[in-house]
């Protein structure tokens, strides 16, 4: 994230009346009728997702002026006390590319889904809220931060019982809680982590699980914005209206090509859901696997047919989940040893697309009750 959007991101979260009543919590929004319009486009956006997805209802939209629309599933800070502290699910809209919102609300779909669904995605978000890998000793010392706490709580609750106009004491008690608040679910949360670990050999913070589905992230938020607003180049208009609007195409990672021009509309079009691209005679470039956005022509493809051919488009969404679960699943159980080539990627997610949607099941994962945590 930009420095200076971070900066000023912060400063709305800490400045800003929070609106503690909504679960749809909206950071400064623009005005109160973009907020309604946005209220309105995100009840559209979960109406169109199948029963097997979970439907985000728990999320910040933070309106920041000049920004690009972006998606953070943590957003750590220091507050006010110097506690590391954050938000999660944060989507960032600024004033000329309020479009994105719809790829940016995929994410979050992405993200929210997972935290229901896949051991090895809450396992990734449970240890980004503490500053260290170092799990064991995490636990330990919020534990004893824990017992400390509630010693200090006795001892003030002792206070204000002799004199319960003690403001002192009044605001001890008050930071006090609140700090038991914060730490109380965290540490339920790292035992749950522990508990993930204990399945696997593998030392799980070894893995970059964000960089590991990060293609398949934005292939998912990709399809999910094709497919409720109709169109196979959604994408495609989307990202070459941003490069007009942002006049700097430059900071974005373009193909090679003779002239920047021509980079630019391929740009595009590898951004768009073209129809018969067989994974079986199509070539990568060497250059396919330098940006998450452009590893899957052919699995575009292939989810494109599925729904020219009869599938409704939210169901194959719930179907694209599952393969994306499954293909970070068997990458971990194989050891996260060498990434597998652009095609073996598109092999193996074009399969499980087809067996998914012969199953109708998801993959057998272990859910955790996020509601009572975040």
């Amino acid at each position: 994230m930009n420095i200076s959007i971070l900066t000023l991101l912060v400063t709305l979260i800490l400045f800003s009346p929070h609106e503690s009543h909504c679960k749809i919590h909206f950071i400064k929004p623009k005005s109160e009728a973009w907020k309604e319009r946005t209220l309105a486009l995100i009840n559209e956006m979960n109406a169109f997702l199948p029963e097997g997805i979970a439907k985000p209802d728990k999320f910040n939209v933070a309106y920041v002026p000049d920004a690009d629309a972006s998606y953070y599933y943590r957003f750590n800070y220091i507050d006010e006390q110097g506690r590391l502290t954050g938000l999660d699910r944060v989507i960032i809209v600024g004033d000329e590319l309020e479009d994105s919102f719809i790829h940016e609300y995929g994410h979050l779909i992405f993200d929210n889904h997972f935290r229901f669904n896949f051991p090895l995605w809450q396992f990734h978000v449970i240890v980004n809220e503490v500053p260290t890998d170092d799990i064991e000793k995490t636990l330990k010392d919020l534990e004893q931060a824990i017992i400390s706490l509630r010693k200090s709580v006795k001892k003030y609750n002792a206070e204000l019982v002799i004199n319960a106009n003690d403001s002192f004491a009044q605001k001890a008690l008050k930071n006090l809680n609140q700090s038991l608040d914060t730490y109380i679910p965290r540490v339920r949360r790292l035992k749950y982590a522990l508990e993930i670990q204990s399945n696997y050999d593998i030392d799980l913070t070894s893995i970059d699980h964000f960089e590991g589905l990060l293609s398949y992230n934005e292939l998912f938020a990709d399809f999910f914005a094709v497919s409720f607003m109709n169109d196979w180049s959604y994408m495609k208009k989307g990202t070459l209206k941003s490069i007009e609007l942002d006049k700097d195409p430059n900071r974005f990672t373009l193909p090679p090509a003779d002239d920047l021009a021509t980079a630019i509309a391929f740009l595009g079009n590898l951004r768009d859901f073209k129809a018969n691209v067989d994974i079986s005679t199509y070539h990568f470039q060497d250059w396919e696997d330098k940006s998450p956005y452009w590893e899957f022509t052919p699995s575009k493809s292939y989810l494109r047919s599925m729904v020219e051919e009869g599938t409704p488009s939210n169901l194959v969404l719930n179907y694209l989940l599952n393969s994306i679960m499954w293909s970070h699943q068997s990458w971990v159980d194989s050891g996260a040893g060498q990434k597998p080539t652009l095609k073996k990627k598109n092999e193996l997610l074009i399969d499980h697309l087809k067996l998914s949607s012969s199953q109708k099941n998801a993959i057998g994962v272990r859910a955790f009750d996020w509601s009572r945590s975040s």
